[in-house]
């Protein structure tokens, strides 16, 4: 029996003795490795994407101080501290996005600026810092590979208020994240190896390139810009954030993706998860915040129907939307009637977002709060374009912060018991909120002094024996204070500007109106705003004046010389509109869209060679500007240069396939050039995309009458008289027609009470 025993023992003892040998060479090749250079980047370490460049946050400054880097500060609060703690120092780092920053505003009525107020009057004795490294536009992923700069920085406490801005980059998942999680988590740990990367940079360099696509095809329904790729199939983000609604099509590139949402969580969750790994392995306290935002009083960004409806449940959907739901004072109507008809779309489409929004604010109006909750938590989580935290996200950030052992603070819910307080009903609002995400300088205080209470649990912060509901109040109302009128002009401008640009104007106009009474009616900005709300409702002598208004403040606004030429120009005022036209020409020379404005306004005025100038300039400026491609062609067709003409019409219908106007202008050119075939097409193509466009449906029919096709021609103008029957063209051609094939005479008005 010993001697098996013995042999037993013998041999595991050599393949312990082997094990740790294989072990001591892969120590010693990582420690090579790292030596030469391949210790992997922090971006590196993410399976989902990299950057293109890693830029850092902080740079020296003199005396030992490191300060926000100047091309950082457009995203970034400018902060500066110490490179080294001082004896006995500590030192929080809050990350996030705009909400962490503090916007509109900015540091000192943020979070971290209130808990920085708070603590040097609380606790005294110690030299607390805190660093506001929240980024505007700022995702969970970038966040990521921010700590680990931060880290070097020796951080005590680090908080994380993540998760409004997941969706606001476009990026693309290969089939990666479809891998079972064991499995990406060993991926995870080889990444953190030199030598994984020293193997994947020699592949790279000796194999072919990967590829980013494979999986969802991105946020939009379109094909995506190709990102480009890091050799591993994952994304490759630029070192900036350049988010999805800076880029010309804006919302539209949105539209409903469920496998990209599932993925864009499961990257959220591998970044909060990496990065309390990180700070907890570093002796930092990690505090999780689940992110709060606007229900009531917040409009969905962009709403679709559910896919699948037929013809005659869209239509349904559409008459229910059309239905009013507001008071003339603008509250919502809470009857049976309204309600009974918001649920029934609701059924119809339980995805419309503006439908579940719509049903829950008059559910609210009614005092249902249970119900409203529901349908407002859904319009949030149904709305195309994803700016607030999704509701998923919530238990996910609790999960996170309980797997690694991290403080954890519902915003959410704090939210709800704050609005309680402040407006005597549980769904947060403009109470609380500027807008969809970003608190009110109070509500930031609210926000931070739940932080502030978490930490002092967590025996983080030992306030003196000094520091009580008094002391409190005179630090908020110091903080309060460092605020001037000018800043709450400008926080409600910023606002206002990217409320305007989403198609959000009644709320925008409600910020404005604030602007404009905190400044007495002294901020062109604001004048400005009031002036675009007005001429989307064509008031048109009302955005006239507010754009005047803007000017006398300051006669170098370029936007408003602009905006006042085309309120002018839509007033039919076009000889009043060149002055203002040129003049924003002249402080804008460099934009395509200011000198199409000046081009048209030409136009009207019948200056061909002058406008011609203009439009050629804009299109020097940006080739693709449909517009001014169908006006110097229109020019060009006067002129009698039909070879131009063309070139310029069909460009139109490359740049815009979908807009009817080019092609109607080319079917224009063909049917004078006597090419009746061809010009058919293009009139049939302009009718296809808009059939109410008069000029394209007279001219084709004009065509058709005069190859002796009276019947089509007959139909295309019933049609159309359908659509318009007191338009002069149709009726002008319909007396055309022979007898028998009129469409009936529109029916005339009935005298009241008739």
């Amino acid at each position: 029996m010993n001697a098996p025993r013995r042999r037993r023992r013998s041999r595991l003892r050599r393949a312990l003795l082997q094990v740790g040998l294989l072990c001591g060479v892969l120590l010693a090749l990582e420690g090579g490795l790292r030596l030469a250079g391949f210790a992997p980047p922090a971006d590196d370490l993410d399976p989902y994407v990299g950057f293109s460049a890693s830029l850092p946050l902080f740079v020296p400054e003199g005396d030992g101080q490191l300060v926000t880097a100047p091309n950082k500060r457009n995203h970034f609060n400018l902060q500066r501290f110490p490179a080294h703690k001082p004896p006995g120092g500590r030192r929080i780092v809050c990350l996030g996005g705009s909400s962490c920053y503090g916007h509109p505003y900015t540091d000192s009525t943020s979070f971290s600026g209130w808990l920085r107020a708070w603590l040097a009057v609380a606790e005294p004795g110690t030299p607390w810092e805190v660093i506001n490294a929240g980024g505007i536009s700022y995702a969970s992923y970038r966040e990521r590979v921010l700590l680990d700069e931060l880290l070097a920085y020796e951080p005590d406490v680090v908080i994380l208020y993540c998760g409004h801005n997941e969706f606001l980059e476009q990026r693309t998942y290969p089939g990666l994240s479809e891998l079972p999680g064991w499995l990406l988590g060993l991926g995870s740990l080889l990444r953190h190896s030199a030598a994984f990367h020293a193997a994947r940079a020699l592949w790279t360099e000796a194999g072919p390139q990967g590829d980013a696509h494979g999986g969802a095809a991105g946020v939009a329904g379109l094909p995506p810009p190709r990102p480009k790729a890091t050799g591993d199939g994952r994304t490759l983000l630029p070192a900036e954030v350049e988010p999805i609604l800076d880029r010309s099509v804006g919302l539209d590139r949105y539209t409903r993706d469920d496998a990209l949402a599932a993925r864009v969580l499961e990257h959220m969750r591998f970044n909060l998860d990496a990065m309390a790994r990180a700070a907890h392995a570093a002796g930092a306290t990690v505090l999780l915040v689940a992110p709060a935002s606007e229900l009531a009083d917040c409009a969905p960004f962009k709403s679709e129907p559910d896919a699948g409806l037929d013809s005659q449940q869209r239509a349904r959907l559409d008459e229910l939307l059309r239905l009013p739901v507001r008071e003339a004072g603008g509250g919502w109507r809470h009857d049976e009637a309204t309600l009974a008809a918001l649920a029934e779309a609701g059924r119809i489409s339980p995805r419309h977002a503006l439908a579940a929004y719509r049903h829950g604010m008059a559910l609210a109006a009614a005092g249902r709060w249970d119900e409203a909750r529901v349908a407002l938590e859904r319009a949030r989580d149904e709305d195309i374009v994803p700016l607030r935290a999704l509701g998923a996200m919530r238990p996910l950030i609790a999960d996170v912060a309980r797997q690694t052992g991290s403080l954890y603070l519902d915003a959410v819910a704090l939210a709800e018991q704050l609005s309680l307080e402040v407006s005597g009903q549980p769904l947060p609002g403009h109470a609380l909120f500027l807008d969809h995400v970003h608190f009110t300088p109070e509500g930031y205080g609210q926000l931070a002094w739940a932080m502030f209470g978490e930490l002092v649990a967590a025996g983080l912060v030992h306030p003196g024996p000094d520091w009580d509901a008094g002391r409190k109040a005179a630090v908020d109302a110091q903080v309060l204070a460092s605020l001037q009128p000018e800043d709450h002009v400008r926080a409600l401008g910023r606002l206002a500007a990217v409320l305007d640009w989403a198609g959000k104007s009644e709320e925008a106009e409600v910020l404005s109106d604030r602007a404009l009474a905190l400044s007495g009616g002294g901020d062109a900005m604001s004048h400005w705003h009031k002036g675009n709300y007005q001429l989307d409702r064509d008031e048109l002598d009302a955005a006239i004046a507010s754009y005047r208004a803007a000017l006398e403040l300051d006669p170098q606004f370029g936007e408003a010389w602009f905006n006042l030429a085309g309120a002018l120009r839509r007033a039919g005022r076009s000889e009043e509109a060149l002055q203002p036209a040129r003049r924003a020409a002249d402080l804008s020379p460099d934009s395509a869209r200011v000198q199409f404005g000046l081009g048209a306004v030409l136009v009207d005025l019948g200056q061909d060679a002058e406008a011609a100038v203009a439009l050629r300039a804009a299109l020097a400026l940006e080739p693709d500007h449909a517009d001014a491609l169908n006006a110097l062609g229109l020019l060009e067709l006067r002129a009698g240069r039909l070879a131009s003409a063309e070139d310029l019409f069909r460009a139109a219908t490359r740049v815009q396939p979908d807009e009817a106007r080019g092609y109607h202008n080319l079917g224009l050119l063909l049917e004078l050039r006597g090419d009746g075939s061809a010009a058919r097409v293009a009139l049939e193509r302009a009718l296809e995309l808009d059939p109410t466009h008069v000029a394209a449906r007279t001219h084709l029919a004009r065509g058709l009458m005069a190859s002796g096709d009276f019947g089509l021609a007959a139909r295309l103008i019933g049609d159309g008289l359908a659509l318009a029957p007191d338009e002069p063209r149709l009726l002008e051609l319909s007396a055309a027609l022979p007898a028998g094939l009129r469409p009936p005479s529109p029916p005339a008005p009935r005298a009241p009470g008739g």
